[in-house]
């Protein structure tokens, strides 16, 4: 075989391999940006009667991003409370990252981790969203 057939294989094999892996990825982006917009648009309702746990998770929130540390003007914590397979869940979203890094977690404080059900399914079954924290000041979402 002469090199350029070789190299020809070799460019249509990685064209192939380019293009599923890209519509896969296209669709959890789809997926991801559908579940933020969701989120974006969440109402805003201080809660009284958090979890301990989440009143912890407060407290070491306000206390990493004190409004002393440069952190304070460039993060902004925001913590959804929402519905998902007919359980109470809470999300904490920082704004320097994706939705996939949030922390999501059950009404118990068990962290939801992503293993047998992908974060897809709960972008998309997930419902009821409303904000009920926000500390930082930086702009944006």
């Amino acid at each position: 075989m002469n090199i350029k057939y070789k190299l020809t294989v070799l460019v249509l094999l990685f064209a192939i391999i380019g293009t599923v892996g890209c519509g896969k990825n296209e669709e959890a982006q789809s997926n991801e940006d559908m579940f933020t917009t969701i989120l974006k648009s969440a109402p805003f309702f201080e809660q009284e009667n958090l979890p301990e746990w989440l009143l912890i998770k407060i407290s070491e929130i306000e206390f990493l991003y004190s409004e002393d540390s440069k952190e304070f003007f460039i993060c902004k914590v925001r913590i959804f409370q929402g519905e998902w397979n007919k359980q109470i869940v809470y999300l904490i979203m920082e704004n320097l990252s994706s939705c996939l890094f949030c922390k999501i977690y059950y009404e118990n404080g068990e962290n939801i981790v992503f293993n047998d059900t992908p974060f897809e399914d709960f972008s998309t079954s997930s419902k009821n969203w409303i904000q009920i924290y926000e500390y930082g000041y930086a702009m944006g979402f």
